[in-house]
């Protein structure tokens, strides 16, 4: 488990690091925004999985308000 946390620690990391790039790019690009935002949600069902809970009612697709 202490590399799955490890792991954990570098993804969220480097979410952050995309988090910053992507609100320095000028102008909106609301495609960009959504595939990040598929990205975040796909970890979470992955990480809801690891510890051995229900992700079924998780979204993947959600239209989601990002604050990191």
């Amino acid at each position: 488990m202490k590399t799955i946390q490890k792991m954990y620690e570098h993804l969220d990391w480097a979410n952050q690091r995309i988090f910053k790039t992507l609100q320095s790019i000028e102008g909106e690009n609301q495609e960009i925004w959504r595939l990040f935002s598929h990205i975040l949600h796909a970890e979470k069902i992955w990480i809801t999985r690891l510890r051995g809970m229900d992700c079924s009612q998780l979204p993947i697709w959600s239209e989601s308000d990002l604050e990191i």
